[in-house]
């Protein structure tokens, strides 16, 4: 993989865009506020974007259920991993979206949830 300054032809910006990278987990909270940034620039009501963001929550986990019924056979046509898993990266970044319209530290909630699952315990034999 050509790095972002190789000259490889594709933009000097190839740092600043988009998908032009791996993420990590840490990286989706302020990827999260450049796509509400962009929202607004586009002329969307951010302002007014926890219910919308609220609901794609909600639409994002039907259309990965969906995809994880076709993959596995439990719906009228079929379909790939490949389409469960862009569906679950949808649901993640949508959830990311609507902990920062929310105002909700999802990194502090996951860390206190995983402390919390770790510590408590598991089934007993």
């Amino acid at each position: 993989m050509e790095s972002a300054s190789s000259g490889s032809g594709r933009g000097d910006n190839r740092r600043n865009r988009p998908g032009s990278r791996i993420y990590s987990l840490d990286d989706l909270p302020t990827i999260a506020r450049d796509i509400l940034a962009r929202l607004a620039q586009a002329g969307f009501d951010v302002d007014n974007e926890q219910p919308r963001q609220i609901m794609c929550v909600a639409e994002e986990a039907g259309e990965f259920v969906g995809a994880w019924r076709r993959y596995y056979g439990w719906a009228r046509r079929s379909g790939t991993k490949g389409d469960m898993a862009s569906e679950l990266a949808d649901l993640i970044i949508v959830t990311f979206i609507a902990a920062e319209v929310t105002d909700i530290d999802v990194m502090a909630a996951l860390e206190s949830k995983l402390e919390k699952i770790y510590t408590r315990g598991w089934k007993d034999a």
